[in-house]
């Protein structure tokens, strides 16, 4: 959607329903629906949560769907079916274990991932950062 810098804040803030992030988005989408566009690729690892959003205002802008295309889910199908043609795909019967460390604000970082991931996330670690 080009620069759209108040999607960001309304994903992580959970505004991803209602006037507000309708708003904003048909703000966004208004000039590239004018300019008669084939399909909106959603290039931010933020619009996703806010997919439902673009979906609906892309079609009252433009009067008829346009497909819309998340990148980041894109890009797994795609790794994965490069991890299968060269026989590298994990084996999934086991089950791995996950360790996120950051260098702030656990709390919020655990509050916004799981609004990302749709699900919550157990434990997070602040990991000392020597520059």
């Amino acid at each position: 959607m080009g620069e759209a810098p108040l999607l960001v804040p309304l994903a992580e803030e959970g505004w991803i329903q209602g006037a507000v992030p309708e708003l904003a988005v048909a703000h966004y989408l208004e000039p590239l629906v004018a300019r008669n566009i084939d399909a909106l690729v959603l290039g931010c690892t933020h619009y996703p949560v806010l997919r439902s959003v673009v979906e609906a205002q892309l079609t009252a802008l433009a009067g008829h769907s346009l497909p819309v295309v998340d990148s980041a889910h894109a890009t797994a199908e795609e790794l994965g079916a490069l991890l299968d043609t060269r026989s590298l795909r994990a084996d999934r019967t086991r089950k791995g274990a996950m360790k996120i460390l950051v260098t702030d604000r656990p709390a919020r970082f655990l509050e916004v991932a799981g609004r990302f991931l749709g699900h919550n996330i157990a434990d997070v670690e602040v990991a000392q950062v020597d520059l």
